[in-house]
């Protein structure tokens, strides 16, 4: 069982180095650190440094693309997208979005240069998270059609034509999900099988929705592409009308007997953000439901209840905190 947390926020040695004294008392085997577009820029020794540090102190260090291109979660922004705005994604109306098309070949290239840099800070793990085509919702200032959807962009359009011979729909149907599946897996194959080229070992979260989803991408054709290592999801129950025991279990149970079936192991990330006041008791259910349901790695999102980013921040981000702290030692010594 490896209990970990999500880092993000900092990249002042001491204080990190603080805090990951503070990780390991708290019960924490593994650290995933974000990796964003700023920090390949401008601080890739200080993570260096960071991801050293993490393993000095006896954990196990992932690097997240946090926020590359947008394409991958995370409250982050691209310059990517904002340098080449010609390749961001189009939605069905013909709206643009700050995030760039992983059907670009640029892209791709780009990506390639993330993973060289992510490596070369001697990380663990490479974490792909909640890779996705543009959510509209998802931004706070988007008030255009709640049915639009992405990518409709150039470069979609030409391989859709390329795929099925006819033009791009603007209304969605089974051949365009269909299509923006395959991509969003012909995309994961790719980056995945250039890290593990390079030493790299790939564990990867979806979203947990639905195969059929619009916004959806199949478990089972990503859990089992050859170079992803470990695969995870993250149920986060604050956002439902679901308890712990019925989102998370729910997930849970489906992660594992899938990664079970192609013989890889499980994570799963419980909720540390935007926990009400009074309910941090649930996180510690979340924790036991997850180890209780067979996943080898649990992560929380993100350390001390996210107190220091304030859009996200618990309503009581010690007592989150404590509350990991205490779940883990009990899952770990059971």
């Amino acid at each position: 069982m490896e209990t970990g947390v999500a880092y993000f926020g900092n990249r002042i040695l001491r204080h990190a180095q603080a805090d990951l004294d503070d990780m390991v008392a708290h019960n924490c085997t593994y650290v995933v650190h974000t990796f964003s577009e700023e920090d390949q820029r401008y601080y890739a020794r200080t993570m260096g440094a960071i991801v050293k540090a993490t393993q000095a102190a006896g954990m196990k260090a992932w690097i997240d693309p946090w926020g590359v291109g947008g394409v991958f979660g995370g409250e982050a922004f691209s310059f990517y997208a904002a340098r080449f705005p010609q390749r961001q994604q189009v939605l069905s109306t013909g709206e643009t979005l700050p995030i760039v098309c992983p059907n670009w070949p640029e892209f791709r290239a780009a990506m390639r240069e993330w993973v060289d840099a992510a490596l070369s800070t001697g990380a663990d793990v490479l974490f792909w998270d909640e890779p996705h085509f543009a959510i509209p919702t998802w931004f706070d200032w988007y008030t255009g059609a709640s049915d639009a959807w992405a990518c409709h962009c150039i470069a979609c359009q030409y391989l859709y034509r390329e795929r099925f011979g006819e033009e791009l729909p603007t209304v969605i149907d089974a051949g365009v999900r269909a299509f923006r599946q395959e991509r969003l897996l012909d995309f994961l194959a790719d980056i995945t099988g250039y890290a593990a080229s390079q030493g790299g070992r790939n564990a990867l979260c979806l979203l947990p929705l639905a195969d059929d989803d619009r916004h959806g991408l199949p478990w089972h054709a990503a859990a089992a592409l050859p170079n992803v290592h470990i695969f995870g999801t993250d149920p986060y129950w604050f956002f439902t009308n679901l308890t712990p025991e019925e989102h998370v279990g729910q997930q849970t149970a489906r992660a594992v007997e899938l990664c079970r079936y192609i013989g890889k192991p499980t994570q799963i990330w419980v909720q540390a953000f935007k926990v009400p006041d009074g309910r941090e008791d649930e996180i510690a259910t979340a924790i036991e439901i997850a180890a209780a349901g067979g996943a080898e790695y649990i992560a929380a999102w993100g350390y001390d209840g996210c107190g220091h980013i304030s859009s996200i921040a618990s309503a009581r981000p010690e007592v989150v905190w404590d509350t990991i702290g205490r779940a883990y030692r009990r899952v770990r010594d059971a």
